[in-house]
């Protein structure tokens, strides 16, 4: 045992326990944020790794050239580092996955420090995904329906992503995330300002669905009018006795000649001036992904770059800490991985791009006609979110366009979503993420709530979006038409991306 491991073990804090408690924490980033793939990936060069990365550039059957993304790790003059910390674990990044990781390393008595570039804890996630949790048991009794296998639902999770899983990735969120869900629920329920909902609901059912739904959804509802869920999370954790220091960007991470990862650079952007973390238990990086690296994006997801359209929610993730990875030795799929949305609306005289600016589209996901700009229907308006934007991905200038009327409200209803999209309270009772309330056309730019706007997103997912709305009133006047083309949200919140 290394005097590094004698130490944090003087202290409670074990590898075996750490990871053991802490797993509920790494859960609850794959269960916010989808289920990547992890495989023989890209490999840096020896001149860019350490130990075990550079052993593996030297084989040539796992040699990869490094991209122009890659570049090099930034030189950091010694005379230029000012400050020095002493932690077991120090956590990048303080966000959806980042915060549980926090709080797990706290609670298993570590001294731990977090940082984030931004100035406040923003944007945590707030609708997660999980099986076997304690309300969704109890709910057994009544919805029988809402009980999952968890080995049919994993199959299922293989079968939409066509085979490019990690099983044990997603065995691990099978079997944890309801553990992970009774963890939070404890945290945030702990002070009377949040409920944790179960949102039960399975949508259509009897065979008139192409794709299964799956009770799996919930979201701490705020019971306060000043109640923030990743401010509180954040709270507990420095209850706990843990460290958050915002504005500060990470540089990169610091290895021994035998390539263990010891620590990590990072710049106080207040004053700019440099600090060494040293971290004796481990470095946890929980950046989020690269959706605002466009050399990134453009190399790994260049058709997502075509679908996307920019509308100002979320963080900014730029991929550094998958970079810092990488640099250390690490490997990245072979294959990017986005989660898509399409949530957003662009102008009429625009189409999908990297480049263009929108809005927010609440109801865009609904299961409204769906044509592309050429008036052809050109898929199954029913289904995953993704679906409907591979299909426009293959039309005309990578643009829909949704078609409804002012019935909408309750032709919503009659459609029957599920999860963060439903617009009704759920089977089980429970109010949806947003009321459906008639609206002005989409464009509006109103946040207050009960309108058809959106809630604050997650800090790690860029969102972007491909929309185009026209509104068409009839002579009449008695009806208002909108037709809006819904397009992507491409956002990558995964570090292997």
């Amino acid at each position: 045992m290394s005097s590094d491991t004698n130490t944090a073990a003087r202290r409670g804090l074990t590898r075996r326990g750490f990871i053991k408690a802490g797993a509920a924490a790494a859960v609850a980033g794959v269960a916010a944020g989808g289920l990547t793939g992890c495989g023989q990936g890209q490999v840096v060069s020896g001149s860019t790794a350490a130990g075990a990365g550079a052993a593996a550039a030297a084989n040539p059957a796992t040699r990869r050239i490094a991209p122009s993304w890659l570049g090099t790790p930034p030189e950091v003059d010694e005379s230029a580092i000012t400050e020095t910390v002493d932690v077991d674990v120090v956590v990048v990044g303080l966000g959806t996955a980042g915060v549980p990781a926090v709080i797990a390393a706290a609670e298993n008595g570590a001294r731990v420090l977090g940082i984030d570039s931004q100035a406040a804890i923003s944007n945590v996630r707030e609708d997660i995904g999980a099986i076997n949790f304690s309300l969704q048991r109890a709910s057994f009794a009544e919805f029988p329906e809402f009980e999952i296998d968890p080995m049919e639902a994993l199959e299922d999770i293989v079968r939409y992503a066509n085979g490019f899983v990690n099983y044990d990735l997603v065995k691990l969120w099978a079997d944890e995330s309801g553990a992970m869900i009774d963890w939070i629920t404890q945290i945030c329920e702990r002070n009377g300002d949040f409920r944790m909902n179960f949102e039960g609901s399975l949508g259509t059912q009897n065979g008139q669905a192409r794709d299964r739904a799956w009770a799996t959804g919930h979201s701490p509802e705020a019971l306060t009018e000043d109640a923030d869920f990743g401010a509180d999370l954040g709270a507990y954790a420095e209850e706990l006795g843990a460290t958050l220091r915002f504005n500060t960007t990470f540089v990169k991470c610091e290895q021994r000649d035998d390539g263990r990862v010891t620590g990590i650079i990072c710049r106080d952007d207040l004053d700019q001036h440099y600090l060494r973390v040293n971290a004796s238990g481990g470095v946890i990086l929980a950046t989020g992904g690269y959706g605002n690296n466009t050399e990134m994006m453009e190399a790994r997801q260049a058709w997502n770059q075509r679908l996307r359209i920019n509308t100002g929610n979320g963080g900014n993730p730029t991929g550094d800490g998958i970079k810092a990875a990488l640099w250390c030795g690490a490997t990245m799929d072979a294959l990017g991985a986005a989660v898509t949305f399409n949530r957003a609306a662009c102008k009429p005289d625009e189409t999908a791009g990297a480049d263009v600016n929108g809005r927010w589209f609440w109801l865009g996901e609904q299961p409204f006609l769906k044509v592309n700009l050429l008036g052809k229907r050109l898929c199954n308006e029913s289904g995953p979110y993704d679906y409907m934007l591979h299909s426009a991905f293959l039309q005309p200038s990578h643009t829909y366009v949704d078609i409804f009327d002012s019935n909408y409200p309750e032709q919503v209803r009659q459609t029957n979503e599920v999860g963060c999209c439903r617009l009704y309270p759920f089977d089980n009772g429970l109010p949806p993420t947003c009321p459906s309330t008639p609206c002005p056309p989409c464009f509006r730019a109103s946040r207050r709530p009960g309108t058809c706007s959106a809630p604050t997103p997650s800090r790690s997912w860029p969102r972007s979006s491909t929309c185009r709305w026209r509104q068409r009133r009839r002579r009449s006047g008695a009806t208002t038409s909108l037709r809006a083309a819904a397009g992507t949200t491409t956002t990558t919140r995964s570090p292997t991306g």
